[in-house]
């Protein structure tokens, strides 16, 4: 009566080691490819040679929290800085730092992208 449930289950315990095995294997793959890849952050970031604070900066992570920003704070954030420009509240010398800046972000994320 109960035959197709007893297969069922005698299935489940035969399968189940190897099951246990495959999620351990997994697992420890996991770790080395998380490894793996902050190597490879790690030489990016040497390559175009900015420092850690730098790049927290360029990824919008604060110190206190430790997180990245979210978009839509940056496209805010775009947003006020478009219309100070169109305010002409800049001067010329900070609009030269800022454009630099943007070149310097620009060529950074490129080479982030490129990799990715």
């Amino acid at each position: 009566m109960f035959e197709r449930l007893n297969r069922f289950r005698a299935e489940r315990e035969r399968i189940l080691p190897k099951y246990e095995e495959y999620k351990r294997k997994l697992e420890d793959v996991d770790a080395r490819i998380h490894e793996e890849e902050v190597t490879e952050i790690l030489g990016i970031v040497n390559r175009v040679e900015m420092t850690p604070e730098q790049l927290a900066e360029f990824l919008g992570v604060k110190d206190d929290d430790k997180k990245p920003v979210p978009k839509s704070k940056k496209a805010e954030a775009s947003k006020d800085t478009k219309a100070e420009k169109e305010a002409g509240d800049r001067s010329k010398d900070d609009t030269t730092e800022s454009l630099s800046a943007e070149k310097e972000n620009k060529y950074t994320e490129d080479v982030l992208n490129e990799i990715f």
